[in-house]
């Protein structure tokens, strides 16, 4: 109950900071929704927290390789794997890396 009302707290239209011992886990994307003047929303099955209190997230709160793995929608509702750096590389000073899932053949270079 102590961590659905921190939870609770955190259901914001933006990402917050959270102090030290306040971090949640994305366990599954259960939606994505495109809005002209918003942006894109996706709605976030939280680790250790019932589908009930999942919440929705703008674009800037989800890191870069869930939104990729999730660019394909059959993949919605489904638990979030394990990601996988196969290969990383520098190019030009920036640090790019092959990033696969566990059980998952195939990756994407992401930087």
């Amino acid at each position: 109950a102590r961590n659905r009302k921190r939870l609770k707290k955190f259901k914001k239209a933006e990402c917050v900071e959270a102090e030290d011992d306040d971090f949640f886990v994305i366990e599954s994307i259960l939606d994505i929704k495109e809005n002209k003047q918003t942006g894109k929303k996706f709605k976030i099955k939280w680790m250790d927290f019932p589908e009930e209190e999942a919440t929705w997230e703008s674009e800037s709160c989800v890191a870069k390789f869930i939104q990729v793995y999730y660019s394909d929608r059959s993949k919605l509702g489904c638990k979030l794997p394990e990601p996988i750096i196969k290969h990383s590389k520098t190019i030009g000073g920036s640090q790019y890396h092959y990033l696969g899932w566990t059980g998952e053949r195939g990756g994407k270079w992401l930087g």
